[in-house]
């Protein structure tokens, strides 16, 4: 209805946004030529999920919205949190681990309890461990895979909150209404537009995001 033609590109033999598009490429998502090829049929190309190669999207070039840089941050938790720091945003104390004595340390200096979390290809829960004393390191370490991860203060929330955030290419923003959320298991269950919280929350969470 919004008069755009969409062209899917997927590894998958069939995806199911194919179904509803007007063209499909499959290809995988590191394949250089084919990326140039699927560039060169459309407009303006965007991606659904952070958990991309970054690097052979660069051949797309000013066509990709949001570019590699804003893939690059999302898809490490490190690199976003710091980022976030960067942007005057705040997080909850944190540290990179590389390592088991990285996180006993980290554990025993922020205090517990604590949330491990991969630093990659984690998400609605997956890759991520609660510790609630220095004795539980080890497992949780294990559980996770041994691979590099950060390490956070667990808060007790009282909401959560999502904004989205269009760009142009020419600069302007504008955000969509704040939606809050609610998670089971920490997998998100509900989200609610517009969020049921005070107007001046709702525009700070707007602020934050267009920082």
């Amino acid at each position: 209805r919004l008069g755009y033609r969409c062209h899917i590109f997927d590894p998958h033999e069939a995806p199911c946004a194919a179904e509803v598009a007007a063209h499909f490429t499959r290809a995988a998502f590191d394949d250089r030529d084919a990326l140039l090829g699927f560039a060169a049929q459309v407009d303006v190309v965007t991606y659904e999920f952070e958990n991309l190669p970054a690097e052979p999207l660069a051949a797309i070039g000013a066509k990709l919205r949001p570019g590699t840089r804003s893939l690059t941050v999302s898809q490490d938790r490190a690199a976003e949190k710091a980022f976030i720091e960067h942007c005057g945003g705040r997080v909850a104390a944190w540290a990179a681990v590389d390592s088991l004595s990285d996180v006993e340390a980290t554990v025993a200096r922020l205090g517990c309890p604590v949330v491990l979390k991969t630093r990659r290809y984690g998400y609605d829960g997956k890759g991520q461990r609660s510790v609630s004393g220095v004795a539980e390191t080890l497992a949780a370490w294990a559980e996770v895979g041994g691979v590099a991860c950060v390490v956070e203060q667990r808060l007790v929330l009282e909401t959560e909150l999502s904004v989205i955030v269009g760009r142009t290419a020419s600069g302007d923003v504008e955000a969509w209404p704040v939606a809050e959320n609610t998670h089971v298991d920490g997998i998100l269950d509900l989200s609610v537009v517009p969020a049921v919280v005070p107007a001046r929350l709702a525009d700070r969470a707007v602020g934050v995001a267009m920082a």
